[in-house]
């Protein structure tokens, strides 16, 4: 059986809206707090606070889903153009596990509750990401 970490490290990325080809920022989720799967409602209204934080920052951000490569699990959640450590305080906030950062063209995981796991290099990360048709 695959770790919480060994998933997290699959993830691939649906995207709804266009990024910048060299984009800078993090992918944050409030689904599922403390990694512990939550229902829908929950995780919805998780995710409309979220979106309110991040209104309330004025910060920039596009809708993006966090997939297994299955995609039989999905987690909406965004891209958001700030910092690492922008993000890893909304992290905190939300109660989240690790997110993910993008510089430079590289995606890496980075643990936020998780802190017995290294930060994670994952590769490229357009070639994580699916374009909405």
């Amino acid at each position: 059986m695959k770790t919480t970490w060994q998933l997290y490290s699959e993830t691939v990325f649906y995207l709804l809206q266009c990024l910048p080809e060299q984009v800078t920022g993090f992918i944050i989720t409030a689904h599922n707090p403390n990694g512990v799967l939550s229902p829908a409602p929950a995780n919805q209204l998780a995710d409309n606070l979220l979106l309110a934080e991040l209104e309330k920052r004025a910060m920039r951000f596009r809708r993006i889903i966090g997939c297994s490569p299955d995609f039989r699990h999905q987690e909406a959640g965004w891209f958001v153009f700030a910092s690492l450590s922008e993000g890893s305080e909304l992290a905190a906030q939300f109660q989240q596990n690790a997110i993910y950062w993008v510089e430079q063209g590289l995606l890496s995981l980075h643990p936020c509750l998780l802190t017995q796991h290294p930060v994670t290099a994952l590769g490229p990360f357009r070639n994580r990401l699916l374009l909405a048709s």
